[in-house]
């Protein structure tokens, strides 16, 4: 009884015939053994990809809540710097009202003239005070 994917030539040329086939069959075993192999390697580089990426990212969160800490630090030290300068130009003012009234009280009415030169004499004082702050 003939087998049924049996071929009709003589045994040799059959044997050759499935040698043949036996040949195509193992150069796409090969080719499929080496596509899955390729594969795999495509796996395990996505796979380091998707690591770097996820720590790049951490990395990236991290810095940026560095900069809005930063940020926020800044604007709180501005708004302090803004107080002081509104409580020492306060203390300032109030202390330039102390100084006038106190010339005003010490001066008669009558010496405008010694009014002004005291009072140029505190302007200059107190830029004097300004320049030695800065």
């Amino acid at each position: 009884m003939p087998l049924p994917f049996a071929l009709p030539l003589p045994a040799t040329g059959r044997l050759l015939a499935y040698a043949a086939v036996a040949g195509a069959l193992a150069v796409v075993g090969w080719q499929w053994h080496a596509r899955g192999q390729r594969i795999a390697a495509l796996q395990t580089a996505a796979g380091q990809l998707s690591a770097q990426h996820a720590q790049c990212s951490a990395q990236r969160d991290a810095l940026d809540q560095a900069v809005a800490d930063l940020r926020a630090a800044g604007a709180a030290d501005r708004a302090a710097r803004a107080g002081a300068e509104a409580a020492a130009a306060q203390v300032s003012a109030q202390a330039e009202r102390r100084v006038r009234a106190a010339l005003t009280a010490h001066v008669p009415p009558e010496c405008p003239a010694a009014m002004d030169w005291l009072g140029e004499q505190g302007r200059a004082m107190a830029r004097q005070w300004q320049q030695e702050e800065s």
